[in-house]
């Protein structure tokens, strides 16, 4: 017995969790190391006290704890139950207890408790729920960046400037609404177009060579196709394109740029080199036809200043003809001027003036034929700040054309 006894001292004060025995009447009768460390209190401080009256349990428990433990002198099976413990340095700890009813030959004798620590457990219980609700609010956050993502992209190539579109097996299986729209299809009419029969035919080899370029993942940045719209229309475009996955297959996303207008500036900035060039040569042919033109001017000077007088018809034929040289020279010479206006852009040189003398003027200059009738219908006065010379150019400029531009 003395040896029996020696070993169930050991077991019982060796225990990894606290075990108390008490009396049916729920006073400690023994408690081991364990359950000193757990309460924070000496064995000798709860030994023969209730559990309840220790200051280690709301005293709001006693009741739930007694009918547990009549529960058990009842016969009823024993569960596990769990409490929050303060310690007496003020701490707390989350505890799970097994009550079970010592007998003495089928008599109840008392209680015997083991009491778990289970803190650490709660604890990482909390941050499980606590990681799952976070976990929860993370997903929800995810679908909802997804879904909002997924909503910028939808919009984004919706309401591209560019064309859109995705081609696999070498036809269009998605276009974005400015690819249709420049082709002049229907979004459902684009799908399933095939791509020799958006190309334009000299361009196909070009495009079916990007294509297969594309795929093997080293075509070139851009390069330029024509494609053929649905009216016959042939429309340059400049294309870029790259390697993707669509529906789990390899696919070529297509980006697609008109450049329609780029081709047309482009051939106004051409024209207006040719103008530019046009215009320096202008103003090399005006330098060199001056000089010629100076000589001829002081010649009929000279002549009409050292001939006789003009009383004989021979005389009279030749001044008639200095005055013909004379006058030519005069229209060669605003020819030149006209030509140096068109090369060399001159500053507007700005006076108030009389807008209807500048049209009286530029009518007397205008030459009209006999049967041109002018009928003037002027404002009082109106006076403007203007370039004399250039403005009486291009009123002189609308009333030949006006003329002109008249039926007989």
């Amino acid at each position: 017995l003395a040896e029996s006894g020696e070993k169930y001292r050991r077991l019982f004060e060796s225990a990894n969790d606290a075990l108390v025995y008490g009396d049916l009447t729920g006073r400690i009768l023994d408690v081991n190391k364990r359950a000193e460390e757990l309460a924070g209190m000496k064995k000798e401080d709860m030994v023969g006290k209730p559990f309840w009256k220790l200051g280690l349990v709301s005293s709001k428990l006693a009741p739930m704890l007694l009918k547990r433990l009549a529960e058990r002198l009842e016969g009823k099976p024993a569960k596990e139950y769990e409490l929050e413990l303060t310690r007496k340095n003020g701490g707390k700890m989350s505890l799970e207890i097994n009550a079970t009813i010592v007998r003495r030959k089928n008599v109840p004798q008392g209680f015997f408790a083991i009491v778990r620590d289970i803190s650490e457990k709660k604890s990482l219980e909390e941050k499980l729920r606590q990681y799952s609700e976070h976990l929860e609010d993370l997903v929800q956050k995810r679908t909802e960046e997804l879904s909002e993502s997924e909503k910028r992209y939808s919009v984004l190539v919706e309401e591209a400037s560019d064309g859109v579109m995705i081609l696999q097996d070498k036809k269009i299986v998605f276009a974005n609404k400015k690819a249709a729209e420049i082709i002049g299809y229907t979004r459902d009419e684009v799908n399933g177009l095939p791509l020799q029969k958006l190309v334009d035919e000299k361009y196909l080899p070009l495009a079916e060579e990007m294509y297969e370029r594309n795929l093997r993942g080293n075509a070139p940045m851009t390069f330029e196709v024509e494609w053929r719209a649905k009216s016959g229309e042939h429309i340059p475009i400049e294309v870029s394109g790259a390697r993707i996955y669509y529906k789990g297959r390899p696919a070529i996303l297509r980006v697609a740029r008109d450049i329609r207008n780029r081709k047309r500036m482009e051939e106004q900035r051409l024209k207006l080199e040719k103008l530019a060039i046009i215009g320096e040569l202008a103003t090399m042919v005006a330098h060199d036809l001056r000089n010629p033109l100076t000589s001829i001017k002081n010649a009929c000077f000279y002549l009409k200043n050292t001939c006789p007088p003009r009383d004989g018809a021979e005389c009279k034929s030749v001044f008639e003809m200095v005055e013909i040289l004379e006058q030519e020279t005069a229209f060669a010479n605003a020819i030149i001027n006209d030509l140096l206006d068109f090369a060399v852009k001159r500053p507007l040189e700005k006076k108030r003036k009389n807008i209807n003398n500048i049209i009286n003027r530029s009518l007397k200059k205008a030459n009209m034929a006999e049967n041109v009738k002018i009928e003037r219908d002027f404002a009082l006065r109106p006076i403007a700040n203007v370039d004399e010379e250039q403005l009486e150019r291009v009123f002189l400029n609308l009333i030949k054309n006006a003329a002109q531009a008249m039926p007989e």
